[in-house]
């Protein structure tokens, strides 16, 4: 196997205090804080209220104009070596879901090794940050790479600090 001896967030250190102010917070369910502030210290939520509650400390303060924060969302069905298939065409038909598994997908699957399986989680991970998501249930296929190859996701789950579930489709 290769060593992947860059971590995607290497030299990364959470905040020794960061405040979000004048956003609007809500969990999705049951409250909304409008002109709300958040603080965060050494990676882990210290504050989340009003922003005339919040304590005035030296952390890094960032005004969020109005913009909505929410709870990271989940993903319960992923492939992320999909990330792979962006722009392909299929070699064929595909009228149906199986001529869609036949002219696409296992061919993609077929010419997986360990450092395609690694870059498109990573890749497939940073998306699924981009939107909000963080919590991924992947559903792995590398025919030609499976020995090994849900400890290589899970490296990149860690690199990119993602929630996960991983499993053989």
């Amino acid at each position: 196997m290769n060593e992947y001896k860059k971590e995607p967030c290497e030299g990364f250190k959470p905040s020794q205090g960061l405040v979000l102010t004048n956003a609007t917070i809500t969990d999705g369910h049951s409250f909304l804080i409008e002109d709300g502030a958040i603080k965060m210290e050494n990676g882990k939520f210290t504050f989340i209220g009003k922003s005339s509650e919040l304590p005035v400390d030296s952390s890094e303060t960032i005004d969020l104009h109005g913009r909505l924060v929410l709870p990271g969302l989940l993903n319960p069905h992923h492939h992320l070596y999909s990330a792979l298939a962006t722009g392909l065409a299929p070699i064929g038909a595909t009228n149906n879901f199986t001529q869609i598994l036949e002219n696409l997908w296992w061919h993609l699957d077929k010419t997986l090794d360990e450092e395609s399986v690694y870059y498109s989680a990573i890749n497939g991970l940073i998306q699924s940050v981009r939107y909000g998501v963080t919590t991924v249930f992947d559903h792995h296929a590398s025919m030609n790479a499976v020995k090994g190859s849900l400890a290589i996701i899970e490296k990149a789950f860690r690199g990119i600090g993602v929630k996960g579930l991983l499993c053989y489709e």
